[in-house]
């Protein structure tokens, strides 16, 4: 009797050590996968916080989520990114509100503030909760919020613009959304191109300038076909990110929160660093490439910023961003200065 007992105490330590390991890992949550992408080129310098981002999650996350950048438009052409998240091609996308202003045009009246008011007024206004229900309604995307902030838009031209009016009858890369009609108000022609694009659309004539920025201007060394930067900026427009959906509400909510949290203080710090290297990067074209910054006059200063306040950008958001819009446009109207 004393062997039988001993032998199946020995077999029930052995079925314990056996199976307990296994009865852990189904109780342990599995990783979270996020298969991330952007609009840009994996190594233009608008991907850093984006990768910083990246980092500091799947740093955080110590193994419950692990997030991997395929690439840029060579995986999701830049224009498709946010439906991809619908149809779960991928999970988080990094990519300009612009770019998707025919899915949600109202996601883009931000673009009208000026770098200095992004951060931390978005957040304290409500319109990033605002973004957050649009966003969610309209592409089934959840934003998180902006990891290329802080870029100055100015007008850039090959052709000399010395006075507001001399836009007029230019053909003028455009961002979508607002900014371009915008730039259809000052008299400009808009003509859609992907950034990628607009070093040869300048080479051949497609367009006569580009709403552009210091960062895009250097990497892709626009610089060898625009001559002139009209200041002071034009508009900002910024990177943002979004998860789909379906792939947030697999994500618990601590992780959640801990995502919202790492984007709160990845934009500070992202603000103050394309903010720098703009103003590095405006020099740098200036001394070793020759472009000429072109200063408008007060006068034209103050007429600009009626036509940012034009009855025909109000009427835009208001007709286009449905419930949303309204909202939205009275919400940053006291900030467009």
């Amino acid at each position: 009797m004393k062997r039988i007992t001993v032998l199946s105490i020995v077999l029930v330590g052995v079925g314990v050590f056996l199976l307990g390991p296994s009865a852990k890992e189904s109780e342990a949550a599995p990783k979270i996968a996020i298969k991330a992408v952007t609009a840009w080129p994996v190594t233009h310098v608008g991907n850093d916080y984006y990768k910083e981002f990246i980092k500091r999650v799947n740093d955080r996350a110590k193994g419950e989520i692990e997030i991997k950048l395929l690439g840029g438009p060579e995986v999701v052409s830049a224009f498709d990114q946010l439906k991809a998240l619908s149809t779960e091609v991928v999970d988080m996308v990094h990519a300009a509100q612009s770019y998707y202003a025919g899915i949600v045009p109202e996601g883009t009246v931000v673009d009208l503030l000026l770098p200095n008011e992004l951060v931390p007024y978005l957040r304290e206004s409500g319109v990033w909760e605002s973004y957050t229900q649009t966003y969610k309604e309209k592409a089934k995307a959840v934003f998180l919020g902006n990891v290329w902030i802080g870029m100055p838009f100015y007008l850039m031209t090959n052709k000399p613009v010395s006075k507001l009016e001399e836009v007029k009858g230019l053909k003028i890369r455009g961002l979508g959304g607002l900014l371009d009609i915008l730039a259809g108000e000052m008299g400009a022609s808009v003509v859609r191109l992907a950034s990628a694009e607009v070093y040869e659309g300048l080479q051949r004539g497609v367009v006569d300038g580009a709403i552009r920025n210091t960062i895009s201007l250097v990497e892709f060394k626009e610089y060898e076909v625009l001559k002139y930067v009209v200041f002071p900026p034009f508009c900002t427009s910024s990177g943002a990110v979004w998860l789909g959906e379906k792939k947030w509400n697999t994500i618990p909510k601590h992780l959640q929160n801990m995502l919202n949290e790492i984007m709160i203080e990845t934009e500070k710090d992202a603000l103050k660093y394309y903010g720098n290297m703009d103003k590095d990067r405006l020099r740098e074209v200036q001394e070793k490439h020759g472009m000429k910054i072109v200063n408008l006059t007060k006068e034209d200063i103050a007429k600009f910023n009626q036509i940012r306040l034009s009855p025909n950008i109000k009427d835009w958001i208001y007709k286009k961003g449905g419930k949303f819009g309204p909202p939205l446009y009275d919400k940053v109207v006291p900030y467009i200065k």
